[in-house]
């Protein structure tokens, strides 16, 4: 999708107001597991490209989080799931539909903990190609990602978000 439409992933949660995964601004909005739909914002890296979406949704806690960098989080959440079943790939009304593809989607009964969530990063950066990426990286660099020239390397793509680009 070219971003010049509204796009929706899923319906989960429970608002009025259905999540876009973008919206026309490039913002997200999303209820995922929620009473209320929250704007999480505009994120980086692009939508354009295979991201890793994760969300935790607690009485105490929604967060959002992109390639598992913290997007947007809020203490405060009252759980709940429609209704009437989940929805992939539109809104809950159909109106809006997916731009893209879906790879995979896990959803656990409980919030996992650091150790567990450490696990699914690895599962799903070898499985997807999503890089990992840690609280605090300023640069990451990949062999078999974004590198340009060969003998010398003369410019290599930083994979962090950062946009931190080394070129010779």
């Amino acid at each position: 999708d070219d971003g010049t439409v509204a796009n929706a992933l899923w319906s989960f949660g429970s608002p009025a107001d259905d999540g876009y995964f973008p919206f026309t601004t490039g913002d997200v909005y999303d209820g995922f597991g929620s009473s209320t739909r929250q704007l999480v914002g505009n994120p980086a890296p692009s939508l354009q490209s295979a991201n890793c979406f994760s969300f935790i949704t607690t009485s105490a806690e929604w967060t959002a989080s992109v390639n598992w960098a913290q997007i947007f989080t809020t203490a405060t959440n009252t759980v709940a799931w429609k209704a009437a079943g989940a929805v992939l790939g539109a809104n809950a009304f159909g109106t809006t539909l997916m731009g893209g593809q879906m790879g995979e989607i896990l959803v656990y009964n409980a919030k996992l903990s650091s150790a567990d969530r450490a696990k699914v990063k690895v599962y799903l950066a070898n499985k997807w190609g999503v890089p990992i990426v840690f609280a605090g990286t300023k640069l990451y660099l990949r062999a078999d990602l974004g590198v340009t020239g060969s003998s010398p390397v003369t410019a290599w793509a930083d994979q962090s978000g950062n946009g931190n680009h080394f070129k010779a």
